[in-house]
């Protein structure tokens, strides 16, 4: 296979997801000499950075929950690509099928919000008596709230901009294969970066529970091994670290501890992930330098070896054939 049918495969295998999300903010712009006035200042929780709310804001709370909910389902099975996330094509049903869920309770929060909304907003002055005025002015009638909301998404596949594929506008392809793992290594450095503040800083021992999610991300990677073959041996690292513990919810001892932020340092670094895909790719074997033991005292880092931890044959890539571009 030429290296130009390559990319079109790679593309051919991997969905986009975009999701449009929208909501309103049951607030309205303050207008500084009509809704401020110097001697009698308005409380926090009607004005504050610049805007008025028409009602209780937590009554949003429920819309950033499902929001939250969509972008995370996303994220757990690929990666942020043109203002969405590219996803391996075999789990796109699977991750339609969540969304549609998500977009139909979001819906039913939004029509009993509008139902719920003359109510909320009586309660809301008489919780704050003396601002009416302010309260009512310019306020929305709640069809036009409802109108504000919004969840949807679409699925779609990139395909090449000329149907020859010798034709000179698809000599793009091989940048856009680049940029694909590029941005896969980079969602991996992100994460990584994230959980060794969240769970590493000035800690010598973890909770187990942390290894679940640095499993998703060995699982996420296999699953992008169309795109690039140099992702198997990064996922086969991971799951070979986490093997060598072993599956707890019990803390972790300062060795084990310590076999998983080196793991992680190295998985934050983009650069050090192509290096290590690339050596594993021609069999060599990764050294104790490349999983560094930072922190840990030195009788710790002496009871592992993180070369035997983490040392594996390369795995042979299956061949790929090229499947029809649809669209």
């Amino acid at each position: 296979m030429n290296i130009q049918n390559s990319n079109i495969t790679a593309l051919d295998a991997v969905v986009l997801v975009q999701v449009d999300i929208r909501a309103s903010d049951l607030s309205g712009k303050v207008e500084r000499a009509r809704d401020l006035p110097t001697e009698n200042m308005p409380p926090a929780n009607l004005v504050s950075a610049g805007v008025r709310h028409f009602c209780d804001p937590s009554l949003k709370t429920p819309f950033n929950t499902l929001r939250k909910a969509a972008e995370r389902a996303c994220a757990e099975v690929g990666f942020p690509l043109l203002k969405g996330w590219a996803i391996p094509k075999e789990r796109a049903a699977a991750l339609d099928t969540t969304l549609r869920g998500l977009a139909a309770e979001f819906n039913t929060k939004a029509d009993d919000l509008v139902r719920h909304l003359p109510t909320a907003y009586r309660e809301w002055e008489e919780a704050n008596p003396g601002w009416e005025t302010l309260l009512q002015r310019d306020r929305p009638d709640p069809s036009s709230i409802r109108a504000r909301y919004r969840f949807r998404h679409v699925l779609y596949r990139m395909r090449p901009a000329a149907d020859d594929i010798d034709d000179p506008l698809n000599e793009g392809l091989g940048i856009t294969r680049g940029s694909l793992l590029e941005a896969i290594l980079d969602d991996v450095s992100g994460k990584s970066c994230d959980l060794l503040e969240k769970f590493f800083d000035s800690r010598s021992q973890v909770n187990g529970r942390v290894m679940t999610t640095i499993g998703l991300l060995a699982k996420k990677l296999h699953s992008f091994a169309m795109v690039d073959p140099l992702v198997i041996p990064v996922a086969s690292m991971i799951g070979e670290v986490i093997s060598s513990i072993g599956h707890t919810n019990s803390m972790l001892g300062v060795t084990e501890t310590s076999a998983l932020r080196g793991l992680l340092q190295v998985m934050s670094d983009p650069q050090k992930l192509r290096n290590h895909g690339l050596r594993r790719s021609q069999g060599e074997s990764i050294t104790v330098d490349e999983v560094p033991l930072e922190e840990a005292d030195a009788e710790s880092a002496a009871d592992i070896n993180l070369e035997q931890v983490v040392a594996m044959p390369p795995i042979p890539v299956p061949p790929r054939t090229l499947s029809a571009v649809l669209m």
